[in-house]
């Protein structure tokens, strides 16, 4: 039993790449030469550690305890694990609080492993997660004839900070290494206004409309108590076990902010993969790049909706003799073990600091549904990313196709900065993928998924629907969502062609502002058109704003 809540960013494309199922760990590296140069310093203007608001304060607890091994298809009613939490402190504006739950010590007797989901947290007056009532009387799955699906009954109910079971169970771990593979539940999960509670289409925020205690402008989190939260274990291989004991790790982090706006600033690690690519960036071009890549992020992300500065940005190589080229191509299968492997490269003393952006050369699906149309430009840890580094789900995996160093041909020499007629195509398409990626680290879905018929729980983000066939597979496109498609945006109260005129790639006339628009959003699920210095927009809604600006890595 397996949940995808890593993302890709993907382009639609002929021979995306072999499915091969080999294990990169396994394979033996050769390391013919070492790399020469100076390694690439950031030196971008607007990067600056005093971006940081000192309001803002981050703190860590750890507690450890054991509890049964609950089976899929099993109640969970009597088996889940308590921990409180001292919340007697004020968390203020934009503060939250982040629950980060690790299997430790499963039995070596069964099979497989084991993910902790996240059952209750409760503030003594609400009940953030509000499970139904099947869950702890037949358990999340239904299994017969040793197949398993999602029991249906077993959902959210209004009032929760989840708005589905979709929503609530992608921050609850995966079985893939699933030891080592941490769920990861961030409060609050949303706050706007509007919308209607319980409904899928249009939903309300429950801390906006129950959760926040009254009398506070920008509200909150209820605070002076203590809060208990309660986990089941639960293997994934079984659908009922008894006897079985397993540890679970929980790492509380809380984030203290009196920020009082969306916003704040990130700092981030450039871990460059294997020796081509910390070759690169050790030229001259690589590193002027480099420092156009920084350059782009900022534009993205210091946009008005969102406000997110860039506070310290550091370079990390991670060269074949260190291991890096077991990890330069890719595999998606492997992707946690490189992140779990990272704690040992990356600098002391960084966690609850900085999220890590790893740039390997290429990326390849080797999972059995792998899809030959697609190329793999970028994929994240998970939706919603811990403050934390040596976990599973550590980051974000971008491909560089080993062209650090010959990017952007036409920029000179003399240009620190590479203006956007200056960039090519491919180059900024590398820029937006390592925003996009970085988004989902921050808790943003897709707009709407490939097919058109998944779409996030923002309300103020259009919904694109029309699709249209590639190689006999139907996805949303660019096209599709102009031409075909009829969905009224909220926000203007018209279609995304009634918002977009004369769109034409030939000559770069394109409408970045047009919020109806689902392909102008930095979330939407694939590549976008860029032509000599022109291209699609890069938005951030403001309530996806909200959602990113409680993350804890955002201070």
């Amino acid at each position: 039993m397996a949940f995808a809540l890593a993302s890709f960013l993907l382009v639609l494309g002929c021979g995306g790449g072999s499915t091969s199922s080999s294990s990169s760990s396994s394979a033996s590296y050769q390391c013919s030469s070492t790399v020469t140069g100076t390694p690439w310093s950031p030196s971008v203007t607007g990067l600056s550690a005093n971006n940081h608001d000192s309001n803002v304060v981050l703190s860590q607890t750890v507690y450890q305890k054991t509890g049964a091994v609950t089976g899929l298809a099993q109640g969970t009613s009597s088996r889940e694990i308590s921990f409180t939490i001292d919340m007697s402190q004020d968390l203020g504006a934009y503060g939250s609080l982040t629950l980060m739950a690790q299997v430790a010590k499963y039995p070596s007797g069964l099979q497989g492993s084991a993910f902790a989901f996240l059952t209750s947290l409760n503030d003594g007056t609400n009940e953030y997660v509000n499970l139904s009532s099947a869950c702890g009387s037949s358990g999340f799955y239904q299994c017969s004839n040793g197949s398993c699906s999602i029991n249906t009954s077993c959902a959210p109910s209004w009032p929760s900070a989840f708005l589905n079971r979709n929503q609530y169970e992608q921050y609850q771990g995966d079985a893939i290494s699933a030891a080592n593979y941490p769920s990861v539940n961030i409060f609050p999960t949303c706050n706007w206004s509007g919308g209607t509670n319980g409904s899928t289409t249009n939903p309300s925020c429950a801390f906006n409309q129950t959760f926040f205690p009254s009398g506070y402008s920008p509200p909150r989190l209820r605070y002076g108590v203590n809060y208990t939260a309660k986990y089941v274990l639960v293997a994934d291989s079984y659908s009922t076990l008894s006897g079985y004991q397993a540890g679970i790790n929980l790492t509380v982090v809380k984030k203290t902010s009196n920020h009082g706006s969306v916003g704040g600033t990130v700092d981030f690690n450039v871990v460059l993969v294997g020796n081509t690519n910390v070759q690169a960036s050790r030229t001259a071009k690589g590193q002027q790049n480099l420092n156009t890549l920084v350059s782009n992020l900022m534009t993205f992300y210091g946009q008005s909706n969102s406000s997110i500065k860039f506070g310290t940005v550091r370079a990390v190589e991670w060269p074949c003799q260190t291991g890096g080229d077991q990890y330069s191509s890719m595999v998606t299968s492997e992707l946690g073990n490189m992140f779990v492997s990272a704690k040992n490269i990356l600098p002391s003393g960084l966690d609850t600091t900085a999220m890590n952006v790893f740039l390997v050369g290429t990326i390849t699906d080797d999972s059995a549904s792998a899809n030959s149309n697609l190329t793999i430009l970028g994929i994240d840890g998970a939706i919603g990313g811990p403050a934390m580094n040596g976990t599973a789900i550590s980051g974000v995996a971008v491909s560089s196709f080993n062209t650090l160093d010959t990017y952007n041909s036409s920029c000179p020499s003399s240009s620190g900065i590479c203006a956007l007629n200056q960039q090519d195509s491919s180059f900024y398409e590398l820029s937006e993928t390592v925003a996009h990626e970085m988004g989902h680290y921050f808790r943003l879905n897709h707009p709407s998924e490939s097919s058109g018929t998944i779409h996030d729980d923002i309300p103020d983000t259009p919904a694109c629907t029309a699709t249209q066939s590639i190689s006999g597979v139907n996805y949303i496109t660019i096209n599709s969502c102009l031409n075909s498609d009829s969905n009224i945006f909220s926000g203007t109260n018209s279609t995304c062609s009634a918002n977009c005129g004369s769109y034409s790639t030939a000559n770069g006339t394109f409408c970045p502002t047009a919020t109806a628009c689902e392909f102008n959003y930095i979330m939407w699920w694939t590549v976008k058109n860029f032509y000599q210095g022109n291209s699609d927009g890069e938005l951030f809604s403001p309530d996806e704003a909200v959602v990113m600006s409680y993350h804890p890595l955002i201070q």
